[in-house]
């Protein structure tokens, strides 16, 4: 076989393996309760984890690392639907970061459900938080979440 005949199936080949891939849109996280974000530039998991069912259609995603710095991110969506996007500005949806015992609200971010079944809810999320009592803002970003039922 030619030479050029080689390469081209060679790549032919790699090209089919590469279509082959999972497009799914649901988080690529492990297995089990996992939420993680960016705060502020710098990396934070949660090592406790909840979904909450608040009654009616409200639902509320919290998870918070305890250490001398107690550290909380909860997101609150009134009207939930299951898989979706909400946007957090305090009108369908809310996020709260707390950190040392000061509140940040969401001005504005959003919430992405990429999965609700009677397993677990998974979805990303980001937002600005604002503590009104400083005027400071905090930005979490590339927030992931993963909570069996």
């Amino acid at each position: 076989m030619n030479k050029r005949y080689k390469i081209a199936a060679a790549a032919l080949a790699m090209l089919a393996l590469a279509c082959n891939k999972d497009d799914s849109k649901e988080p690529n996280l492990p297995a089990g309760n996992v939420m993680t974000a960016t705060i502020g530039g710098s990396y934070w998991n949660a090592t406790d984890i909840y979904r909450i069912s608040m009654g009616g259609d409200t639902m509320k995603f919290a998870g918070s690392r305890n250490t001398s710095k107690p550290v909380t991110i909860q997101l609150i969506v009134n009207k939930y639907h299951g898989v979706g996007s909400y946007r957090m500005n305090d009108t369908v949806a809310r996020a709260i970061y707390t950190d040392n015992g000061a509140d940040y609200g969401s001005v504005d971010g959003t919430l992405n459900v990429s999965a609700d079944d009677p397993t677990h809810v998974a979805a990303t999320f980001q937002f600005t938080g604002l503590e009104t009592t400083t005027g400071t803002y905090k930005t979490i970003a590339s927030g992931q979440l993963n909570i069996n039922k």
